[in-house]
């Protein structure tokens, strides 16, 4: 995982080189709500160049789940809680899973999230038929 990455826009080929348009787009970019659950911060370093640094990736480690306890639950509890936080990057990401990340792979089973009005979530089970079992990448 990379920490941070340079953006430099330059000064575009215009007269009024110290109002770059571009600037302004990418610095909005940064801050839109898709960009959200990935960048941290945005510091200017000079005119035209921006350091964005990145969030680090989160991992939900379901392996140390008590015998008792069902996976599918354990996730549903945790996105549905992390849903009501004051945090609004949290409530964000919470609320557009299903957008960021629609479908999870957990012991066998497929999840699709899928948030319904203010609090309430959604998760739909799918049990992977034959074809579908094989080995590829469903994060998209």
């Amino acid at each position: 995982y990379e920490e941070s990455c340079e953006i430099i826009t330059g000064a575009g080929n215009h007269s009024a080189r110290g109002f770059s348009i571009l600037k302004k787009e990418v610095r909005a970019f940064l801050k839109s709500p898709d960009m959200v659950p990935y960048v941290q911060k945005v510091k200017q370093l000079g005119t035209y160049k921006f350091e964005v640094l990145l969030r680090q990736p989160k991992l939900c480690d379901l392996t140390k789940l008590a015998p008792n306890q069902d996976p599918v639950e354990v996730a549903k509890a945790a996105l549905a809680e992390a849903a009501l936080t004051d945090n609004p990057r949290v409530r964000f990401l919470a609320n557009n899973i299903h957008s960021v990340w629609p479908r999870l792979y957990i012991k066998g089973v497929y999840m699709s999230f899928d948030f319904h009005g203010e609090n309430e979530l959604r998760v739909e089970i799918q049990e992977p038929s034959d074809e579908s079992e094989s080995t590829e990448d469903v994060s998209e």
